[in-house]
């Protein structure tokens, strides 16, 4: 996770890769779900690189139970205004059913150019862009 943090006032982006969370682990989601809360003032959009869980199957009408406390943050960032950039891995498969309707985030396969803050980035989660991998 890093963010940057603002000058004043301003909200910044947000990024988060690779946290892999699993169901054996709810500490790990219960702080990085705290994490999100804590920072989401300070965030003008957050762009996850992959692989936030250990895997993900994009069912449209159901969640793994498992990872409700980081989908309950996520949900409280995108009622805050909060632009959601998902950017899938190789763990993730199907995101869009959930992330889109219900969070309204962008998600994409695979790479991605991001206009943030004057400054033009891309992002992706890497695995799979090099064909020699």
């Amino acid at each position: 996770m890093h963010g940057v943090p603002p000058r004043g006032d301003a909200r910044t982006w947000f990024f988060l890769g690779d946290a892999h969370l699993s169901a054996a682990e709810p500490e790990r989601q219960r702080r990085l779900a705290a994490f999100l809360e804590e920072n989401g003032p300070r965030m003008q959009g957050l762009v996850i690189l992959g692989d936030l869980f250990e895997f993900w199957f994009g069912f449209p009408e159901w969640v793994d139970p498992a990872y409700g406390p980081v989908c309950r943050a996520l949900d409280g960032l995108a009622r805050r205004g909060v632009r959601l950039v998902y950017l899938e891995g190789n763990h993730d498969f199907c995101m869009g059913p959930h992330f889109t309707r219900t969070l309204g985030a962008e998600v994409e396969a695979g790479g991605r150019w991001l206009d943030l803050e004057g400054s033009r980035v891309f992002a992706a989660h890497g695995d799979g862009l090099d064909p020699r991998d």
